[in-house]
C-alpha cells in the first residue's frame, strides 16, 4: 500500500536537542497514488508529520518517529510517550531528506530548479467533503513550516536506493487503533509512576491539539459566511458601500491617467476599478506607443518611463536588445566586457554555452523558449547560442492580479547571452523579466535587485563558470517580498484616499451649512436631486445624502424661534428625528 525509505537522523533541535535520532528512529513513509493519500489521511497517527510541494500535485511524505526502537536505544524517558517528534524539533537532516523525497515524487516539482515544500501535522490536515480525493487543506496556516528545496541528485540517487516495494499488506485501520492502544498503555503507565512519586500530573501537554481546537472554536464563532447574518454582510460587502477605490484609486506610476483607463466598446462607463493594474498600465502604454515597438519593448520590462524616452533619444537606430543593454548596464557600475578580454576565444565560448543549453533544456523542457536576436543569421551562431527565456516556476500570482478569473501572463526570465561575453569575462549576461502581472514599478524593483545578484556573481566566480541556474533561484525566491511589498503599498494608498474621501465630504457638508447659514436659511435643505434622476459624480451622489442625513438629524430647525416661549403652541408640533442610533449607522455606512 506505501513505500518506505531510509532517511537520515540527526540531532533534534529545540528542547529535544539532548536527542540524537539514528536512522533506524525514523519511518518515512509515501502513498503510491491519490487513493492511497485519502487513506493515509484518514489513518495518520496525530504524531506524524505531513510533507508535500507547496501549490502544486506531489506524493504525500510523512515523517513520523519509531517509538519502540527509539525507546529501547534512548530510554523511555527520554523519548516523548506521545510517541512524536515536533516539527520545530525535526533534525536537519531529516528534514532536507524528506523535503528531497516529496519534491522528487512531483511530476511538476520534479521539473523545477529548487521548489517551495512545507510541512505541517496530520493533526492540522483539514479534509472538507468537496474536495477531490487526496486533497487537503489546514486548520491553521500558523502550524505551516516552508522550506526551499534544491535538487540533489547525488542524494536522490542514494534515497531510491533505500526504497522499499510497494508494500500492500498494511492495515492501515489495524495500525492506527494499535497505536493508540500503546499510546494509553504508555500513559497509564507514566500515571502510575508519578502516584507513586506523588505527582498526580501526568504532564502531557499537546499544543498541536489545543491549537486545533482553538481554531474550530474561532470558526465556529466566526460563521460560515454562508447563511444568516453572514450571508447579509457578505452581500452588502460586494455592495462596495464605502470602498475609497470607487472615487480615489490607488496612485500609480501614471497618476491620473491610469485611473480614467476605460474600455472603448464600454459606451463610457468606467470599469477600471475592476481592471488589475498590469492590464491598465499595458492598454496605457499601447495607447502611447502603440506604433513605438522599442517603447513598448522596454516598458512591458519594467523600465520608467523617462529613461525609456531617454534611451529612445540616444539610440534612433538601435535594436531592441541593444537599447535594453544599455538601460541594463546602466542599472550599476558593470565592468565592459571589451576592456577585460579581448583575446576569448569564441571555440571556448561556444561550447561553454553549449553545455550550460543542454542543462537547462534538461531542466525545463519545452518551457524554455529560445530568442533569436535581431542581425544574427541562424541559431547555430555562437552569438545567440544562450539567448534564451524560462519561466520562474515557483511564482504564483495574487488574486487580484487575476483580469475576469483569467491569471495574468506567466512571469519569466529573459537571457540575452550574445550582446555581452558571458561565462567569460567577469561580464553577466543581458537579464529582463517580463509578465506575472506585476506593475511596472515593481518589475523594475526586481530587475534592480536582480542586476546586484548578477553583478555579484559576475565579479566572485571564476571565468567560464556558468550561473544562470543561481540567478533563476534568487527570483523564484524574491519576488514573493516584491509582491507583498506591492500589496502593502495598495493598502496603504486605499487607506489615505478612504481619509481623504472623508475630509472632503466633512469639509463640503461644513461649507453647505455655512452657506445657509449666511443667507438665514436652514442649514438642511437637501442638495436637488438632478433632473435625470441620476448624479454626475460619485461625491455628488454622497453629498446628497450627507444633506439628508443631516437634516434627519436636525430636528427642529436652530434658527426657528417662533412660538418657542408659548408651550400650547408648540406641544403639537411634531419634528422628525432620527435618532443617534441610527445616525450612528448611517455615518458608518457613508465612512
Amino acid at each position: 500500500m506505501v513505500f518506505f525509505y531510509k532517511i537520515r537522523g540527526g540531532p533534534c533541535k529545540g528542547e529535544l536537542s539532548h536527542i540524537t535520532l539514528r536512522q533506524e528512529d525514523v519511518i518515512c513513509y509515501v502513498g503510491r497514488d491519490k487513493y492511497e493519500n485519502e487513506a493515509l489521511i484518514a489513518h495518520g497517527w496525530p504524531g506524524d508529520i505531513w510533507f508535500h510541494v507547496d501549490s502544486v500535485s506531489s506524493a504525500h511524505v510523512y515523517f513520523r518517529l519509531n517509538y519502540d526502537v527509539a525507546a529501547a536505544h534512548h530510554g523511555n524517558d527520554q523519548i516523548p510517550l506521545t510517541g512524536a517528534i515536533p516539527m520545530d524539533c525535526l533534525p536537519e537532516n531529516s528534514i532536507e531528506d524528506m523535503m528531497q523525497i516529496v519534491k522528487h515524487n512531483s511530476i511538476e516539482g520534479s521539473k523545477m530548479a529548487s521548489a517551495k515544500i512545507v510541512w505541517t501535522p496530520h493533526s492540522n490536515l483539514k479534509k472538507n467533503f468537496d474536495m477531490e480525493v487526496g486533497q487537503v487543506t489546514y486548520h491553521d496556516t500558523k502550524l505551516c513550516r516552508y522550506g526551499r528545496c534544491h535538487k540533489d541528485r547525488a542524494r536522490i540517487k542514494a534515497l531510491e536506493k533505500s526504497k522499499s516495494i510497494d508494500h500492500t499488506d498494511i492495515d492501515l485501520y489495524a495500525e492506527k487503533k494499535k497505536n493508540e492502544r500503546a499510546l494509553i498503555e504508555r500513559r497509564k503507565q507514566h500515571k502510575k509512576s508519578l502516584a507513586r512519586k506523588g505527582d498526580g500530573d501526568d504532564g502531557l501537554f499537546d499544543p498541536i491539539e489545543l491549537d486545533r481546537k482553538l481554531t474550530l472554536y474561532k470558526q465556529t464563532r466566526q460563521g460560515d459566511e454562508q447563511s444568516g447574518i453572514d450571508k447579509g454582510v457578505a452581500a452588502l460587502e460586494s455592495l462596495a458601500l464605502g470602498d475609497p477605490s470607487v472615487i480615489f484609486p490607488p496612485a500609480f506610476s501614471n497618476g491620473d491617467r491610469l485611473q480614467n483607463t476605460t474600455n472603448p466598446n464600454s459606451e463610457g462607463k468606467n470599469d477600471s476599478e475592476n481592471t488589475p493594474i498590469w492590464k491598465r498600465e499595458y492598454e496605457l502604454n499601447d495607447h502611447d506607443y502603440g506604433d513605438n515597438e522599442m517603447a513598448l519593448f522596454l516598458l512591458e520590462r519594467g523600465y520608467p518611463r523617462s529613461s525609456v524616452v531617454e534611451v529612445m533619444r540616444q539610440m534612433r537606430t538601435a535594436t531592441n536588445v541593444e537599447a535594453l543593454r544599455k538601460l541594463w548596464f546602466g542599472l550599476g557600475n558593470f565592468p565592459q566586457a571589451e576592456s577585460l578580454r579581448p583575446e576569448i576565444n569564441h571555440e571556448e565560448l561556444l561550447a561553454a554555452r553549449q553545455e550550460e543549453k543542454e542543462v537547462l533544456e534538461a531542466i525545463f523542457g519545452e518551457d524554455v523558449e529560445w530568442i533569436a536576436i535581431d542581425n544574427c543569421e541562424s541559431e547555430t551562431s555562437p552569438k545567440f547560442i544562450l539567448d534564451l527565456s524560462v519561466p520562474i516556476t515557483t511564482y504564483v500570482p495574487p488574486e487580484r492580479y487575476h483580469h475576469e478569473s483569467d491569471p495574468p501572463p506567466e512571469l519569466r526570465l529573459e537571457v540575452y547571452a550574445s550582446p555581452t561575453n558571458y561565462p567569460f569575462g567577469n561580464e553577466a549576461p543581458v537579464l529582463a523579466l517580463v509578465g506575472g502581472g506585476i506593475p511596472q514599478e515593481y518589475l523594475h524593483k526586481m530587475t534592480v535587485q536582480l542586476h546586484e545578484e548578477a553583478s555579484m556573481k559576475a565579479t566572485e566566480e571564476e571565468p567560464g563558470s556558468p550561473y544562470l541556474f543561481t540567478l533563476l533561484t534568487h527570483v523564484g525566491e524574491m519576488w514573493e517580498s516584491i509582491v507583498e511589498e506591492e500589496r502593502a503599498a495598495v493598502v496603504k494608498a486605499n487607506e489615505e484616499a478612504r481619509k481623504a474621501r472623508i475630509d472632503a465630504l466633512r469639509e463640503q457638508q461644513a461649507e453647505h451649512q455655512a452657506s445657509f447659514a449666511q443667507s438665514g436659511e436652514t442649514s438642511t435643505q437637501s442638495i436637488p436631486i438632478p433632473s435625470s434622476g441620476k448624479f454626475a459624480t460619485e461625491h455628488e451622489r454622497r453629498a446628497y445624502a450627507a444633506s439628508v442625513v443631516a437634516k434627519s438629524r436636525s430636528g427642529r430647525p436652530a434658527n426657528d424661534q417662533s412660538n418657542s416661549s408659548n408651550p400650547l403652541l408648540t406641544k403639537d408640533k411634531k419634528y422628525y428625528d432620527s435618532g443617534v442610533s441610527d445616525a450612528s449607522l448611517i455615518d458608518d455606512l457613508f465612512s
